[in-house]
């Protein structure tokens, strides 16, 4: 039985995500902004969404300083969605990727060291037919599951179904992925990692999308069972109506 109060806390979530509205707003929010600062234009910077709630010092700041506090005022999925905006070869998304997320330009390698690099990746690919059904493997084992068709069985998910994740040709749903995830009760940093390896995403637009996020981010211990209740009380497809 789910406690009374997680369904408050997520209707209060929901509510707060409705209000702050969709990150494709903020994107282009912090576009208008990015660009008042290129064109020298700091007074048109705008305290929206508490993206400018650094404004009142910006005369003490250099523009460079500036634009690194907007970014950091950002979550990740606004910052990926600037990286399409500006491309990910401007200097923008150079300045994300280092500064903000932390991520490394590519190397400059030779041939030869490039030639090795790609024949040590791929021996690596054969050891696993994908990085998904890697990752699910990992957390399955992590949760003491000694087969496949133990955890699949668990979760009430058809083998057929299941199977879909070792083929790397096979076009895997979300559905699926969600499910999988649940059903292992991945914190939010390991259900990103499950649902990027598949080439998904949360959504901040979806009802379903922004409840289970809020699960893995803040029910520590959950399971697939809790994860239904919840979505049952909020009216939205259970993973066993599949």
């Amino acid at each position: 039985m789910v406690n009374g109060d997680i369904y408050k806390q997520i209707e209060e979530h929901i509510r707060g995500r409705k209000f702050d509205q969709s990150n494709a707003i903020k994107i282009q929010e912090v576009k208008a902004q990015v660009y008042s600062l290129i064109n020298g234009n700091r007074t048109q910077l705008k305290n929206v969404y508490g993206l400018g709630c650094f404004i009142t010092d910006s005369t003490m700041m250099s523009d460079s300083e500036l634009l690194l506090a907007i970014l950091k005022n950002c979550d990740e999925e606004v910052l990926l969605g600037l990286e399409i905006e500006f491309g990910k070869k401007s200097k923008i998304s150079e300045i994300i990727r280092e500064k903000i997320l932390n991520i490394s330009a590519p190397k400059n390698e030779n041939t030869e060291e490039t030639i090795t690099t790609l024949e040590s990746m791929l021996k690596e690919s054969e050891k696993v037919n994908n990085k998904l059904y890697s990752l699910v493997c990992k957390y399955m084992d992590e949760r003491g599951f000694q087969s496949d068709a133990e955890f699949y069985n668990s979760i009430f998910m058809s083998r057929q179904n299941f199977a879909r994740i070792r083929n790397k040709a096979a076009n895997i749903g979300k559905e699926t992925v969600l499910w999988i995830i649940c059903g292992l009760g991945l914190n939010y940093i390991q259900a990103y990692q499950v649902l990027s390896a598949a080439g998904y995403m949360f959504k901040p637009n979806d009802k379903r999308d922004v409840i289970i996020s809020y699960i893995t981010k803040n029910i520590e211990g959950y399971d697939l069972d809790l994860v239904n209740e919840v979505l049952y009380h909020f009216g939205l497809r259970t993973f066993f109506d599949n």
